[in-house]
């Protein structure tokens, strides 16, 4: 990869704590690899994160709704999001 899109990288995660990211940047290979290759990785990674989130929060609402507890969480939300 060029300077120029290893700077584009680092701009996805200016904080620095993208361990996804992080990742890409402190491979020592990294200028060997191209920019749509690391793209690809990146997006790929997003992905299984996301799927991984809806999984964890399918199987966290069907123990509330289990729980008879969906109600207040909807509560504590609608509360949290007129602070």
């Amino acid at each position: 990869m060029k300077p120029q899109e290893i700077e584009k990288l680092k701009q996805l995660d200016i904080q620095g704590v993208n361990g996804t990211v992080q990742s890409v940047l402190m491979n020592p290979n990294i200028n060997q690899a191209s920019y749509p290759e690391v793209l690809y990785y990146l997006l790929s990674k997003v992905l299984e994160e996301k799927g991984y989130l809806e999984r964890v929060n399918n199987r966290m609402t069907n123990t509330l709704l289990a729980n008879k507890l969906i109600r207040e969480l909807n509560e504590c939300l609608e509360l949290e999001e007129k602070l």
